[in-house]
């Protein structure tokens, strides 16, 4: 975490783990919310992202409205757009002009 947030690893770190152990996170879900998206959805994620699981993409891309793509990123964790920057690049350009 230093890496990117720098001197302020411990306030966020306790923010972050403040707010989703409360008791009113336990049961937090936008499911709810996906349908209501439109918009086309290109949702990347790494194969070994320490924090995402494969199911929420699934989970995501059939509950969306709009048109919604998914692209797995082997051997990437949380941060493809960093960890393989050209290869995000490609494919979110490739998305981009295929929208009619």
């Amino acid at each position: 975490m230093a890496k990117y947030h720098g001197d302020k690893v411990d306030t966020l770190f306790k923010a972050w783990t403040e707010t989703w152990t409360r008791n009113d996170y336990r049961n937090w879900n936008i499911e709810d919310f996906l349908p209501a998206i439109t918009c086309p959805l290109l949702f990347i994620q790494g194969d070994a992202d320490e924090y995402g699981t494969l199911e929420q993409v699934e989970k995501t891309i059939r509950q969306v409205s709009g048109k919604a793509e998914k692209f797995i990123v082997p051997g990437v964790g949380h941060t493809p757009h960093k960890e393989n920057k050209t290869l995000i690049t490609e494919i979110a350009g490739k998305f981009i002009r295929n929208l009619n």
